[in-house]
């Protein structure tokens, strides 16, 4: 992520955007990074609930990780995310058969960074590993701002068959984390082409480099069917998003769709005089047929219902608001979202065009935002 703020000048609620194309992805979890968001907190979105961990207020906003979860997920969660640092952020979640599965969302110092704050962030990394249990599922991602060898031979089990690149100091820092701590460089293990490997391309050279990883226990291995980027995906980073698809299963996972919230009435209806005339005679007409029984409960019910058929015949129900213009213009910006991933995916090298597209949707988003605020939304 560049960043999960929002800003006046771009378009608003951009953990909203984020989370409809987690949810297109079919995505359940996904560790975010450099959100430059302060302190720490949650927000629930329509499909996801982002928990984020950052700086104390006051401080540079350089770094930054965050948890986006499937809402169905967070229901069956029974620990709060562990907030370490604005670098490390750890969730634990149940699994099946009284087991459980932590996972661990990392962004690792770039390269400028000095020496002793790589290997403090490595250090810092390593206990949190030493002490989770040993029969949890462990996963590893994020941004580890590394480029690791294709050499095998040399470095396997902590890398795979299907290495690409160059290696470089943080790469070096990250292959002995792995070999340290019983690790697996899950990126490594699939052949994929280049397109489907890579996730960053440097703005100068314009050289494509591996940077974004997923790790595991060299024993999960044979669980993870497929690591791989996804090209198309419109979260508001210059990296692409990496997608591993695992074999788990989460306890008592049931997918319901979420309740409705009780229909409110029309009650400003009620400043209008005729209408609060017909309202009271219709109620006194339906108070004065109801039956009182010696039960209480039974009385209570009886009048409740006169009270809201009354309502419901005279006001009516009012219609349900929106937060904010992003949900008011839901279709519409699904629509603008489609052709993007589709020009993306079908055009993925022509730039000019997709900032053509990228300045048209800003432009339409921005209309939409300023005709909701006018008619009153």
């Amino acid at each position: 992520m560049r960043t999960l703020l929002d800003r006046d000048d771009s378009m608003v609620r951009r953990s909203a955007i984020v989370a409809k194309e987690l949810a297109r992805l079919k995505i359940d979890v996904a560790p975010l990074q450099e959100t430059r968001l302060e302190g720490r907190g949650s927000l629930r979105e329509r499909t996801h609930t982002f928990f984020w961990s950052g700086v104390k207020e006051g401080e540079i906003r350089q770094a930054g990780v965050a948890f986006a979860i499937d809402n169905c997920l967070v229901e069956h969660m029974t620990e709060a995310p562990k907030h370490v640092s604005e670098r490390i952020m750890t969730i634990r979640l149940p699994l099946k058969k009284d087991r459980f599965m932590t996972i661990i969302c990392v962004y690792a110092p770039t390269m400028p960074y000095p020496d002793e704050i790589k290997e403090e962030f490595f250090q810092n990394l390593s206990n949190i590993v030493n002490n989770l249990n040993v029969a949890d599922k462990l996963f590893i991602l994020g941004d580890f701002n590394a480029r690791v060898v294709k050499n095998f031979t040399l470095h396997g089990p902590a890398i795979g068959h299907f290495g690409k690149g160059k290696c470089n100091a943080n790469g070096e820092m990250l292959i002995n984390f792995c070999a340290e701590q019983d690790l697996t460089i899950t990126n490594t293990h699939f052949k994929q082409p280049d397109h489907h490997y890579f996730t960053w391309k440097h703005p100068r050279s314009n050289c494509y480099h591996l940077l974004d990883y997923v790790l595991t226990k060299c024993s999960q291995r044979t669980e993870v069917y497929n690591t791989r980027a996804m090209r198309g995906a419109e979260v508001n980073t210059d990296h692409y998003l990496i997608k591993s698809t695992v074999n788990i299963q989460i306890a008592s996972l049931n997918r319901r769709a979420a309740a409705k919230p009780p229909r409110k009435f029309c009650v400003s209806k009620l400043e209008n005089t005729e209408v609060k005339r017909s309202m009271r005679e219709s109620l006194q007409n339906k108070l004065d047929t109801l039956t009182i029984s010696d039960n209480v409960d039974e009385t209570w019910t009886n009048m409740k219902h006169a009270i809201q058929n009354s309502a419901e015949e005279t006001l009516g129900f009012s219609k349900r608001k929106n937060q904010d213009w992003f949900d008011d213009n839901r279709e519409i910006i699904e629509e603008i979202l489609k052709d993007e991933n589709c020009t993306k995916s079908s055009c993925r090298w022509e730039q000019d065009k997709l900032k053509k597209l990228s300045k048209k949707k800003r432009k339409r988003h921005k209309e939409r935002q300023e005709n909701w605020k006018i008619s009153g939304g």
